[in-house]
């Protein structure tokens, strides 16, 4: 409806890393989007599920990779170490 009506689009991320990268992937879909508002990049567990060259926001934009998938590789160590009781490691 925002397209049809010429508004442009923001949405609220408050998840990890990965739905940090799958909400880019999804805004870089739609014809007038506008921002992702996250909270990755405080320094918690959350900012480390991913295997990255470096930081993944940079002057407050995020690159959208062209990679298959999300374009991401999840750091076994810290999705193991945060496991649910009665969750295993599938990767």
């Amino acid at each position: 409806m925002a397209d049809t009506f010429g508004i442009p689009m923001a949405n609220h991320n408050t998840g990890s890393q990965v739905h940090t990268y799958a909400t880019c992937q999804w805004g870089a879909s739609i014809r007038d989007y506008m921002t992702c508002e996250t909270i990755t990049g405080i320094g918690d567990w959350m900012d480390q599920l991913l295997l990255l060259d470096g930081p993944y926001i940079r002057d407050g934009f995020v690159r959208v990779t062209d990679k298959p998938g999300l374009g991401i590789e999840l750091n076994p160590d810290t999705v193991k170490a945060h496991l649910g009781p009665g969750e295993t490691w599938w990767g």
